[in-house]
């Protein structure tokens, strides 16, 4: 008899949103802002709903902002310092499952 022990991650589409985001904005040409309303349009996202997202990422210092004409986003540090992890942890939490199984039966934990 073998048991077999999985974790799978499920991640929010607020998630996969912040990483996007995150991509968009390191994108750009060093030194240059990107607009919430350009990210949400190429994301397809609503403004209001990017915002939230950014103020998150703003917090954890990931992001940071820039107000007035020309004005908009850029990475808080630089690319290579940013992990997916660091979004991940200021997003919030992935719900986890623990998928126990063996050939005689399957459970599913939560």
């Amino acid at each position: 008899k073998i048991n077999i022990c999985l974790e799978v991650f499920m991640f929010s589409k607020r998630t996969f949103s912040a990483v996007d985001a995150t991509v968009v904005i390191a994108s750009q040409q060093q030194g240059m802002t990107v607009s919430t309303q350009d990210i949400a349009e190429l994301l397809g996202l609503s403004v209001s709903y990017l915002e939230s997202i950014l103020k998150v990422l703003k917090a954890n210092g990931i992001i940071r902002s820039y107000r007035g004409p020309g004005g908009g986003y850029t990475l808080a540090r630089p690319a290579k310092d940013i992990h997916v992890a660091d979004i991940l942890r200021a997003i919030g939490p992935a719900q986890v499952s623990i998928v126990l199984s063996s050939a005689a039966s399957s459970t599913t934990a939560r």
